[in-house]
């Protein structure tokens, strides 16, 4: 049970994530800059997840090293958070998305070159069976060759939030409440964001409409705080490795909701792309399962 937990919150988890499209669309296409809706989206976080501490009375006391460990975290996480949004101006969102989605390969790579974690050949199978479907997903009208900018960015995603999901699992604060975890990661995120502000650009855009409010409220609940908390408990039950892998039900919402709402068209390829990545959650879940329950039957012997 504590295993398929952890299957349900990566996927809560990723789905989550998959929100962020229909929340900072419309602020994009208003003209709001990208260094800004991070900062806001990180700001309101923090605020509601300090009221849900408030609420549920929890204590944020934590000794130095968890302090440093958690500022080392959301350093990873906000260069991720920064650089994603960041290549969509000169890169297709969905060539960046595609890339981007290369990182359960780089924590699988990290996870056996550092910590030797052994990763069996389904797994990678699996894993390509992910990807390929989110290409199908993603790499819609795609024309032209790719800006070299927009590629070292969405690279440096790659890496960064691999090495972040690597880092949380091995690291001492994996043992911390996983609400007060989520606070202190958003907030020194949100700390690192606010130095970008300054150097980038040195002003935030301003918020000009209940609208522009209300789409910042909630790409600071659901895509962030909602997400990364799950992440969290995903990363305690099922480690990094299974987390990044169904990590692909991003890109399925993202599609899901811009038809939905975003008044967007899903091609015969799509349909492809879209049912790969079903296939391959089930099967990533079924194939833990199947191997937990030949685990017990060797013990039993």
């Amino acid at each position: 049970m504590n295993q398929l937990s952890g299957f349900l919150y990566a996927l809560f988890s990723s789905a989550a994530f998959g929100f962020i499209p229909l929340f900072v669309v419309p602020l994009q296409q208003k003209g709001m800059d990208t260094v800004s809706i991070v900062f806001y989206r990180l700001f309101s976080s923090v605020l509601a997840t300090m009221l849900l501490l408030l609420l549920r009375r929890k204590s944020l006391r934590i000794n130095s090293r968890q302090l440093l460990l958690f500022a080392c975290l959301s350093f990873f996480y906000a260069v991720s958070a920064l650089f994603l949004l960041a290549s969509y101006q000169y890169i297709p969102s969905g060539v960046a998305t595609t890339i981007h989605f290369l990182y359960p390969a780089f924590v699988i790579l990290l996870s056996a070159l550092l910590f030797k974690e052994y990763i069996t050949r389904v797994t990678l199978l699996l894993l390509l069976l992910s990807i390929v479907g989110i290409s199908l997903l993603s790499l819609s009208g795609v024309e032209g060759a790719i800006n070299p900018i927009g590629l070292f960015m969405v690279l440096l995603t790659v890496f960064s939030y691999g090495s972040y999901l690597v880092l949380f699992q091995r690291s001492a604060v994996k043992k911390v409440d996983s609400l007060v975890s989520t606070f202190w990661i958003l907030l020194f995120t949100l700390l690192f964001c606010s130095i970008a502000v300054l150097v980038i650009q040195g002003h935030l855009s301003p918020i000009s409409n209940i609208n522009d409010a209300v789409n910042l409220a909630f790409l600071g609940v659901i895509p962030t705080l909602v997400s990364n908390l799950f992440l969290i408990l995903a990363i305690r039950r099922i480690g990094s490795t299974y987390t990044s892998m169904l990590g692909s039900m991003e890109a399925l919402t993202a599609v899901v909701l811009g038809i939905l709402f975003l008044h967007e068209h899903l091609a015969v390829f799509q349909c492809l792309g879209a049912t790969l990545v079903l296939v391959s959650i089930a099967l990533i879940i079924l194939s833990q399962a199947l191997a937990r329950r030949l685990h017990r039957k060797d013990y039993v012997k």
